[in-house]
């Protein structure tokens, strides 16, 4: 089974252990995944600090926030990694980390202007800063959705895909498939 799909497997039944085990030995390997592995580390550990139901769940802060601030810091100026991370940190509250929204913006914003036609960067950045009519959002969403390439690299950021394709294809006026 593909690596992505075994990981979100084991999200959907809540066996956050077995995930950062797995995203943490492959670090230690250093392949060429790295930055997506820290992806999915920075959204397995809001994962449980937010919605898990686990009893001490916001002491898991301390390991989110250093996960993510090391991940910053080899990744920061890919622009891949700050529209994802900042997609994370919107969906899941940036302040858990240290993020005002101002910070979330400007990782939006330095993928985008980096990247101008980059509809994916586009449509977070400005559907982040609410700049979109209801028409261009549909639109944007729709062609982003309909082109293979933009596909490709959401399907290639497992746990945040789910989310994110949910996301475009409300935005794009489709009735998301059920979780």
């Amino acid at each position: 089974m593909d690596w992505r799909l075994l990981l979100e497997n084991e999200i959907e039944q809540c066996h956050y252990w077995t995930v950062i085990s797995m995203l943490e030995e492959n670090l230690q390997k250093g392949t060429m995944d790295e930055e997506i592995f820290y992806l999915c580390l920075i959204y397995v550990y809001y994962e449980i600090t937010i919605e898990s139901r686990l009893p001490d769940h916001y002491s898991y802060l301390p390991k989110l926030k250093s996960i993510y601030q090391e991940a910053s810091s080899k990744y920061g100026d890919r622009s891949d990694f700050l529209f994802y991370a900042a997609y994370i940190c919107d969906s899941y509250e940036g302040a858990f980390i240290g993020l005002l929204p101002e910070d979330i913006n400007g990782m939006f914003e330095k993928a985008f202007r980096s990247h101008p036609q980059n509809l994916l960067y586009q449509w977070g950045y400005y559907n982040y800063n609410q700049r979109f009519t209801p028409e261009t959002l549909l639109r944007c969403a729709s062609s982003i959705l309909a082109d293979p390439t933009y596909l490709q690299d959401i399907n290639n950021h497992p746990l945040v895909r789910r989310d994110l394709s949910h996301h475009l294809q409300a935005d794009a006026g489709m009735n998301p498939a059920p979780w």
